[in-house]
């Protein structure tokens, strides 16, 4: 999925993106029910962890292929791997209080 994910972000073809998330999202029926507070998903599968991985792959899906896709960024930080989907456009980090902290303490070393 990341490598699939990573495709979509600025340096990458986009065209496979959702291959193994579809594989993934398909692997675990599912079927709609109606309930008291409105309609839901039912995920049908024989352990935990293949319905994580099929919510997880419908989830990027939806991502990959909606229009928040224009806003997923990989972080600035150089020894960051992680994609997040930024708010504003001049987010450049993934979290401000982890890879943007590091940054601003490595630029204040920097000057002192």
């Amino acid at each position: 999925m990341e490598r699939g994910v990573g495709r979509v972000v600025p340096g990458g073809p986009a065209g496979q993106a959702g291959r193994s998330s579809g594989v993934n999202a398909a692997a675990v029926p599912t079927s709609p029910r109606l309930t008291v507070r409105g309609a839901e998903t039912s995920w049908h599968g024989e352990d935990g962890g293949e319905i994580v991985l099929a919510a997880v792959s419908v989830a990027v899906i939806d991502l990959v292929s909606g229009p928040r896709v224009a806003q997923l960024r990989r972080c600035g930080a150089q020894d960051c791997s992680m994609l997040f989907v930024a708010a504003n456009s001049r987010r450049v980090r993934c979290t401000p209080s982890l890879c943007g902290n590091r940054v601003r303490v490595a630029r204040h070393a920097t000057r002192n």
